[in-house]
């Protein structure tokens, strides 16, 4: 076994071998997790990293969801044994081991786990300034020739197609009815903001990271994320930090607040500037910043968060977004799942109050979110880490597809509108294009 490390003389030749690379150990139907920074410049984890292999894994099974278990102490205990750098998803409900009270009665389409995480059997660093993809890992030998030449490997990838179903004219009125419905609740003070999401269904025939491939070209962002194990996959475009931890140095970025992109400059600046004008928009990001404020004063020290950026607008291929920045300075005492348990699940994605927002989601909503509005990412041996928001995702089991789409609800939602939003965010899918 030796140490790893190539450079390429240009970004495209990086890129194309890390593709290949990952065309060609999935033929041997080995875990693979691509953790991608694709626009670094909106101060997204600035480094990709790609985990090759699987040993040593932990997860909870999606029908444990309501069993009552601590899943954030089983988590922790696994934790507590590692020493090289593990990756993985926490799922939506995993809420169920936050709060009491709280279930997931509703059907789970592709039956994910709640939580699943590894120790790759490869560890890859991959600098795009450098071209460079570097590990620090011995590499067993069995992946020696594939780092070297991937290409060799991947004369049978296959392509294939994935769709979505139309939305039927049902699915529009139930999700308006359900907005009208939590804007009763709010009216009656049962929350003042609630994240409601409906569930696309679909098919995928297709090489999973050719979809990933596809989407990524249709709208780079700066949180992506690519899983492929076993017969499950995610191909995530996620612009959003959910929380990242650097020595005791902690960060959030929030979104909420979406326009699509402009088809003119003019257009483009209008739409821009109407999303930073925006009274519905600018109270909607605020509560959930208030939220985030609260959920990090829970571990870190006194004093030390801040609002740093507040109703930023960033842009992305297919839409502006509204994104504040939270940061604040964690106390030694608390362990990684005391942090993940504090923050879990982000307030972008349920609402506030979160416990009664997330109550209601689930009676509203008429599935289980499992790993949408949840979390991907590593934890390292010095447990530092960096979480997504899974948002804008093709997850697969097999050739099922899903794509959850939603947004927040305030006591100014208009339904017509909400429902256009949703149909403005699954352009990440809807523009991707079979290769």
């Amino acid at each position: 076994m030796s140490h790893f490390s190539i450079r390429f003389d240009s970004e495209e030749s990086l890129q194309n071998h890390i593709d290949q690379l990952i065309f060609s150990v999935r033929e041997i139907n080995t875990t693979v997790a691509l953790l991608e920074s694709q626009q670094p410049e909106w101060n997204g984890s600035h480094q990709t990293f790609l985990a090759i292999g699987e040993e040593n894994t932990f997860q909870i099974l999606t029908d444990e969801a309501n069993s009552g278990r601590d899943f954030f102490q089983d988590f922790q205990d696994w934790l507590d044994q590692q020493t090289k750098t593990t990756v993985g998803w926490l799922g939506y409900d995993l809420k169920n081991g936050v709060e009491e009270g709280l279930h997931s009665q509703n059907p789970s389409v592709l039956k994910e786990p709640l939580l699943r995480f590894w120790q790759p059997e490869i560890w890859l660093s991959v600098d795009y300034e450098d071209f460079l993809i570097a590990s620090d890992d011995p590499i067993p030998e069995i992946y020696q020739n594939f780092l070297h030449n991937p290409s060799s490997h991947n004369s049978s990838a296959e392509f294939g197609q994935w769709d979505l179903k139309h939305n039927s004219g049902a699915e529009e009125h139930r999700y308006k009815n359900i907005i009208r419905e939590a804007k009763r609740h709010i009216t009656e003070g049962t929350y003042y903001e609630i994240n409601l999401s409906r569930q696309q269904t679909g098919t995928l025939s297709a090489h999973p990271y050719s979809l990933f491939q596809a989407m990524r070209k249709a709208g780079p962002v700066p949180m992506s994320a690519f899983i492929v194990c076993e017969n499950f996959a995610v191909s995530c475009l996620s612009p959003e930090r959910f929380l990242k931890k650097s020595g005791q140095k902690m960060i959030s970025e929030p979104i909420k607040g979406t326009r699509k992109r402009g088809g003119t400059s003019e257009e483009d600046n209008a739409m821009k500037s109407e999303l930073y004008h925006s009274q519905k928009e600018r109270a909607e990001n605020v509560m959930i910043v208030d939220l985030v404020r609260h959920d990090l004063n829970r571990v870190c020290r006194p004093g030390s968060v801040e609002v740093t950026e507040l109703c930023q607008i960033r842009s992305y291929e297919t839409v502006h977004q509204m994104v504040s920045v939270i940061e604040g300075e964690v106390m030694e005492k608390f362990s990684v799942t005391d942090i993940l348990k504090a923050a879990f699940p982000m307030g972008s994605m349920t609402g506030a109050p979160k416990k009664s927002a997330m109550h209601d989601i689930e009676r509203l909503e008429n599935y289980k979110r499992g790993i949408y509005s949840g979390a991907i990412g590593y934890i390292t041996p010095q447990k530092d880490f960096d979480f997504n928001v899974v948002i804008r995702s093709a997850i697969s089991n097999n050739e099922k597809l899903t794509y959850p789409v939603g947004g927040a609800i305030t006591a100014d939602s208009d339904a017509k509108e909400e429902w256009y939003e949703t149909e403005v965010k699954t352009q990440a899918f809807s523009s991707a294009k079979t290769i």
